[in-house]
């Protein structure tokens, strides 16, 4: 397990695990945990966005693949994806700046294109964080 946020009164951890179970290659992933240091909980993505900050994710983490992935406004997202669509998981992460989808291997695209990391600036999350996450921000 790693430290990979904090603040004082928000902590990230990120656990890292392979597994080889046979076939030509094995499997990797990275999963992230956030916490509120002030309630002792872990955060969901409601803790964190609002109702319409959860609905500007799904353009927002096509914005970032397209950009990660150098995707013309008109290429299917299919190019790189299984499906022609992204959508958030629970397997976020959150630091000062900003919240952080990552998709391990096989979930949403093929291995060799590997874990895939969308990060997403707060400032891009037009009134879309909770109060009480904002004020968790401050140190």
């Amino acid at each position: 397990i790693l430290l990979a946020y904090y603040n004082g009164n928000l902590v990230t951890f990120a656990k890292f695990s392979y597994v080889y179970s046979g076939g030509v290659h094995g499997n990797y992933s990275t999963r992230f945990q956030s916490f509120d240091l002030i309630s002792k909980k872990q955060l969901t993505l409601s803790d964190v966005l609002t109702a319409a900050g959860q609905k500007q994710l799904v353009p927002l983490l096509t914005k970032a693949l397209r950009s990660q992935f150098s995707l013309k406004p008109s290429d299917a997202l299919s190019e790189v994806l299984f499906e022609n669509k992204i959508a958030p998981n629970n397997n976020f992460y959150v630091t000062a700046k900003g919240i952080g989808f990552v998709y391990s291997p096989y979930e949403i695209a093929a291995y060799a294109v590997g874990e895939i990391n969308l990060f997403i600036p707060f400032k891009n999350l037009q009134n879309g964080l909770q109060p009480a996450f904002q004020k968790l921000l401050a140190p």
